[in-house]
Order: C-alpha cells, then sequence, then structure tokens
C-alpha cells in the first residue's frame, strides 16, 4: 500500500516539477531541460490520459497544460526529435479532430505544431495532421454546410 501512494505521490511531484520547469526558463535557457526519453515518454503518456479522460486533466493538469508543457520542451532541437519518436502527432490529430476539443487545448496543440515545424525533417510529417485539421474546421463553417451539404 505505502509503495502505490510513494509511487502516486512521486508521479504527482515529477509532473509539477516539470511543467513548473517549462514555464519558468528562457528560451535560451530551454537547452537545460534537453531531456531523456523517459520523461518525454511521461509526459505524452499523461496527454494520451488526459484526452481520454471526461475532464481532460491528468495529475492535476489540463490537457491544454501537458500539452504546453511539451511543446515548451520541443523549443529545443534535440528535444524535437525525441517528441516524435512518440507519435505526438497521432496524439495532437486525435485531439483537434476531437468533438470535446476545447479552444485552449487546440491552441496549445498549434503551438507544439509550431515548435516542431522549425525542424526541416519534422516539417514534411506535420502537414498531414494540419490539413486534416484544417480540413475538419473548414467543413464545419457555415458557409461549407450551406453550400455543400444536403439536407
Amino acid at each position: 500500500m505505502l509503495c502505490c501512494i510513494c509511487k502516486i505521490l512521486f508521479t504527482d511531484v515529477k509532473m509539477v516539477t516539470l511543467l513548473a520547469l517549462s514555464n519558468m526558463v528562457s528560451e535560451q535557457e530551454i537547452v537545460s531541460l534537453e531531456t531523456g526519453n523517459d520523461v518525454i515518454s511521461f509526459l505524452t503518456a499523461a496527454i494520451d490520459k488526459a484526452m481520454k479522460s471526461a475532464e481532460h486533466k491528468e495529475h492535476g493538469f489540463h490537457l491544454a497544460e501537458l500539452v504546453d508543457g511539451i511543446a515548451t520542451m520541443a523549443q529545443s532541437d534535440r528535444n524535437k526529435a525525441k517528441i516524435m519518436e512518440k507519435d505526438i502527432l497521432k496524439l495532437v490529430e486525435y485531439i483537434l479532430l476531437n468533438e470535446k476539443t476545447k479552444n485552449t487545448e487546440t491552441l496549445a496543440c498549434v503551438k507544439l505544431l509550431w515548435e516542431l515545424s522549425f525542424a526541416d525533417s519534422i516539417k514534411k510529417e506535420i502537414k498531414v495532421p494540419v490539413t486534416i485539421y484544417v480540413c475538419y474546421v473548414f467543413t464545419k463553417t457555415t458557409i461549407f454546410n450551406k453550400r455543400y451539404r444536403t439536407h
């Protein structure tokens, strides 16, 4: 029982520390946040759990805060590759196309895609989810519905 409580407490402390640091460091200091795959795996797993939960939260953090934290880490070129190894584009695509996604979550995803797009090798991979999202948003607009949808 005690081990489970310690593990939960450690996970919460790790999340708070990681997200707090990602919001405190400057763009020049972000290099110090270059992390191993375990931290990025930890964050992407939290993003996955948060987007599947009814409240869009994990470890007390909203989905937008988690995505924003990983977007800050993506400012480092070395972290970009590590983040891409975790299939982040699939998570972002799922978030963007989800009916229950909030504006803050969409904005955090756009910020993440923007940070990742500074690497030429990643820019090509980003085009697909962004194109899908733009088409999705366009089909929800009033103009599209008036012209192309039959009732």
